[in-house]
């Protein structure tokens, strides 16, 4: 079964480093001025990301790139590689979705 997506309004240059991970998976990724076209055929494969500053992999990227990685064979791996910790970002968020939904800090 083909699966197709098309990305539009983009500057292909600043995905350079999503396209290479995408290609890795067995996706085939054309560019065009502005926009991209992204489809495969097969299974995905599997592939390892770490994250990076720009213009390396994007930690914005990494919770879309994980899921499609569920769906690829074999094991990869993700590293977080721009926080200090992933629970620690974690922490800090639970602390922002308190503090603006008014509630007490209850240790969860």
């Amino acid at each position: 079964m083909r699966r197709l997506g098309v990305g539009k309004n983009v500057i292909p240059k600043h995905l350079e480093c999503i396209t290479a991970k995408l290609k890795e998976m067995g996706v085939e990724v054309t560019e065009f001025d502005d926009s991209v076209l992204v489809r495969r055929e097969n299974r995905l494969t599997r592939t390892n990301i770490k994250t990076m500053p720009y213009p390396g992999f994007p930690t914005d990227m990494q919770p879309q790139m994980t899921t499609a990685l569920c769906l690829a064979e074999g094991t990869s791996i993700v590293t977080e590689g721009v926080w200090d910790s992933a629970t620690a970002i974690l922490r800090s968020w639970r602390a922002w979705v308190r503090a603006s939904m008014g509630r007490q800090d209850r240790g969860y």
